[in-house]
């Protein structure tokens, strides 16, 4: 018989960030890799209409206060930047799950993780990338909003 401490306990993340979007998919394909490992399923953490750019999101809040008092051992998600698109968010947020003795596996990255050297290394430098389309995103978004206005153009409602 397992010890109860071997035992994958995992809880999912799952964020889009505008409310044209769902989590379905991750959702689904997060279900499935779970039952794969043969993990036993926590629970979902939903944030919906949420930027990654910051962790002040509800579901985010409350699956680290789920975290501390150590409900799941391992979180899952679908991708890396769902988690977080800001490289000193990430970091930080890794480091406390790592503190509390908490898994992270992102799924659509090869089930790239945080146990090893590598997954860490791995982990940073992906969320160091969507931290830049970020910001690229929003310096095309911002520069195409002041061409419009400079042209009289003004925004649909």
């Amino acid at each position: 018989m397992p010890r109860k401490n071997n035992i994958k306990k995992v809880a999912l993340y799952v964020r889009v960030s505008t409310d044209r979007q769902t989590v379905d998919m991750q959702t689904r394909e997060l279900k499935q890799y779970v039952k794969n490992k043969g993990w036993a399923f926590y629970k979902i953490f939903k944030d919906e209409g949420f930027s990654g750019k910051n962790v002040a999101r509800p579901a985010f809040s409350e699956m680290m206060i789920q975290a501390h008092q150590k409900k799941f051992n391992v979180l899952l998600v679908w991708k890396l930047d769902r988690l977080s698109r800001s490289v000193k968010e990430l970091v930080t947020t890794l480091d406390n799950l790592s503190n509390m003795g908490i898994d992270f596996v992102s799924c659509s990255d090869g089930g790239m993780g945080t146990s090893t050297p590598t997954g860490k290394l791995t982990s940073n430098v992906t969320v160091t990338i969507a931290e830049f389309e970020r910001d690229i995103i929003y310096e095309w978004t911002s520069v195409g909003g002041e061409n419009a206005k400079a042209k009289g153009k003004r925004k649909c409602l």
